[in-house]
């Protein structure tokens, strides 16, 4: 018993400085059904804004806790997107962060994703 627990603390954590990445200018990256999508985020405390296929929209951001946040659409033009979603950063280092998110009342599997310091 002792042995393991000895083993599960020598297991070294995920690094989550989160803070660093509350703001700041990111490059996203996405796979979805095998195929990678990228798009350019902006972010302030309060707000996300993402260009992607030359289209700007822009996110009300809460963190929930320091790894945590839900983004809400602010002009929303369908219902899929009215529905907020909620991302959690699970490794991070000081340009990048991996993260997964999901609609805000699904249980079911997060989709992954990465993101990049813009330089």
């Amino acid at each position: 018993m002792v042995l393991l627990v000895c083993l599960s603390s020598c297991v070294e954590q995920p690094q989550r400085n989160c803070k660093d990445h509350h703001t700041g200018d990111y490059w996203v990256i996405i796979e979805q059904n095998g195929k990678k999508d990228s798009t350019l985020i902006s972010r302030t405390e309060e707000l996300q804004i993402e260009e992607y296929q030359q289209r700007r929209d822009t996110s009300y951001l809460r963190w929930l806790n320091d790894c945590e946040f839900v983004l809400r659409m602010a002009n929303p033009k369908n219902k899929q997107e009215e529905k907020p979603l909620r991302f959690k950063i699970v490794s991070s280092d000081e340009t990048s962060y991996a993260f997964e998110y999901s609609l805000v009342k699904d249980k079911g599997n997060p989709l992954k994703g990465v993101a990049i310091k813009k330089r």
